[in-house]
């Protein structure tokens, strides 16, 4: 803190921008944050001090005359009011409250309510990704002053969070149980309509405060207390929060998962999709390494169920690509970049198990539920990159005790795409980009017949369009939008889709190997490549590839053209350019 750091400056309303989230100072005044002055700690504390005592110089203020003070300057607006908050400010360059250096770390002695090991500590599902999250699995550290608010929010992915103040005046927290949190969502929805037509996503960005009186007047559920210095507080999955502070004060928080959190992971993934957020990281890649090192119980007991679940839909769509005649594959670890796992261009859902990738934009790639975004090239020239195999998939959910769930199969395939994903899809083209989202538990089965034959129709739309340029559209898509009215439409049985062995799964048909060698080839043309530069008929020659495939007999390998292929470099490998016939 000795160097200084950048505060944002807040200007108390209803509403307001964080500048952190990188939009124009333009709309952040608009709404009233900016960029605040540089303070060390001490300039930051004489100032903070200085403030209060304008506001309260007669007499040490009592919490409620705080509070009181805070919203009316909140609901009025007949004052400007403009505040420091030093917030989300990174430990390693302005240091942690705790002990924090490698030996504390590392000894046994060290208490695991550190703020540097608790994200990480025994049964913390976060301990099972093997990277480090800033504001997540790291510690971020907090310097508020009198007014300095934190706007209602539920955590990153609804997870929990556990905040200690290590020093200074008391906060005031407000929380909205679980329970409550569509109810809270309409509520404010009812009372700012402008503002979330023009930003749907408001409540993701931390700019909206809202009186709790407005609340319980709407009869939503809103609990009240003021933490000090010495004291943790805990939010719980999914609990919308916010509060302010009374006076010069720091703090510092992280967030943790039990395994009672993992269905709100995958809700909160689910809610991502339909407005374009990122994932802070891969829920599949967290159960997949909670599934190889886990020893926990009661962890166990809920991969029971969370693996499962994450196999049916990855093998559900896998058999959408193949059907839709997507059937090269290609190991991730030949495309991933510094082993970060890659995102959705479309909905910025982080494709650890697969994802669909087209020769013609190979930067751009697409999740398994968006594919049919991703270009209007033939499905033959897609490749599936995947992380796993179809039997390693099953071979997870035996390792976590699922076999005695293939009867159910087919019912929880139902839910969990009626439920979580066609119940929650955007309709982009009413909401501008990010859509209202559809309550299955409130729509009765005539309305899901009806959203699935309005996405048939569109489906055929799409289809009599490609067919106008001159593509053959392939009966595999019509069975794909068959089976889906079939699923919407309350139709329980989901016909071969048997997921508990190997044998029964439809695998992808050719998994590459390695490129065996390369040679010239004249593109667009009827002339046939000799490997010598120009062919007779001029044409500009470019590469074919001949490719060992997995399983594959070595008589039916095949020459690819470069069109149809990923870039060599993508796949780690740059063959040698085969030897000219003499």
């Amino acid at each position: 803190m000795d160097s200084g750091v950048k505060m944002e400056s807040r200007l108390l309303s209803k509403t307001a921008v964080n500048t952190k989230k990188k939009m124009s100072a333009t709309k952040a005044m608009e709404f009233g944050y900016d960029d605040g002055n540089m303070f060390t700690l001490k300039s930051f504390k004489t100032m903070a001090d200085e403030f209060k005592k304008k506001w309260f110089s007669d007499t040490e203020p009592t919490e409620e005359d705080i509070e009181n003070t805070f919203w009316h300057i909140v609901e009025s607006g007949d004052k400007k009011v403009q505040v420091h908050y030093g917030s989300d400010l990174d430990i390693k360059s302005h240091g942690s409250g705790f002990p924090n250096d490698l030996k504390t770390l590392s000894s046994s002695r060290t208490s695991q309510w550190n703020m540097n090991l608790f994200p990480k500590a025994k049964g913390s599902l976060l301990s099972y990704l093997p990277e480090d999250i800033l504001g997540v699995s790291v510690p971020m550290m907090y310097m508020g002053m009198l007014f300095s608010s934190f706007c209602w929010h539920v955590e990153d992915n609804y997870l929990y969070s556990i905040n200690y103040m290590h020093h200074g005046a008391s906060k005031t927290w407000y929380g909205i149980p679980e329970s409550a949190c569509d109810k809270f969502e309409s509520a404010m929805k009812k009372a700012l309509p402008d503002l979330f037509e023009k930003t749907p996503n408001l409540l993701f960005l931390l700019i909206t405060m809202f009186p709790p009186s407005m609340l319980v007047a709407e009869n939503i559920p809103v609990c009240h207390t003021v933490q000090k210095a010495g004291e943790i507080m805990v939010t719980f999955p999914k609990g919308y929060h916010a509060g302010f502070s009374h006076g010069f004060n720091c703090g510092e928080s992280t967030n943790f998962a039990l395994e009672d959190w993992l269905p709100y992971g995958r809700q909160s993934i689910n809610t991502y999709r339909n407005y374009n957020r990122s994932s802070v990281f891969s829920l599949e890649k967290l159960l997949c390494h909670a599934t190889f090192h886990s020893s926990d119980p009661h962890l166990n007991l809920r991969l029971k169920k969370e693996v499962p679940l994450m196999r049916n839909k990855e093998l559900l769509y896998r058999e959408r690509a193949i059907e839709e005649g997507i059937w090269k594959a290609v190991e991730f670890s030949k495309v991933e970049k510094d082993g970060k796992t890659l995102e959705c261009h479309f909905c910025k859902y982080d494709c650890y198990l697969s994802a669909i990738v087209c020769p013609c934009n190979p930067d751009q790639i697409a999740c398994l539920e968006d594919a049919h975004l991703l270009c209007s090239c033939e499905s033959k020239r897609k490749f599936l990159l995947y992380r796993y195999t179809n039997a390693e998939l099953n071979d997870m959910v035996r390792r976590v005790g699922g076999e005695d769930m293939k009867k159910d199969v087919e019912r929880q395939v139902e839910r969990l795409y009626i439920n979580e994903v066609e119940s929650q899809r955007i309709n982009k083209e009413q909401t501008k980009g990010v859509s209202r989202s559809l309550s299955s538990s409130s729509r009765k089965l005539n309305s899901k017949r009806g959203i699935a034959l309005q996405k048939l129709d569109a489906k055929h739309r799409t289809d009599e369009k490609y067919h106008h340029k001159g593509m053959l559209v392939g009966i595999s898509k019509s069975k794909i939008a068959l089976r889906r009215l079939g699923r919407n439409a309350g139709v329980r049985k989901i016909g071969g889709l048997g997921y508990n062995t190997a044998d029964n799964v439809p695998e992808f048909r050719y998994v590459l190997k390695r490129i065996i060698k390369k040679r010239k080839l004249v593109s667009g043309g009827s002339g046939s490549s000799n490997g010598r530069g120009r062919s007779k008929n001029g044409k500009i020659p470019t590469m074919e590839y001949l490719i060992d495939w997995k399983d594959l007999p070595k008589e039916k390998r095949m020459w690819i053209p470069e069109d149809d292929f990923l870039p060599p470099e993508m796949l780690g490998e740059r063959p040698k350019e085969s030897r000219k016939s003499k």
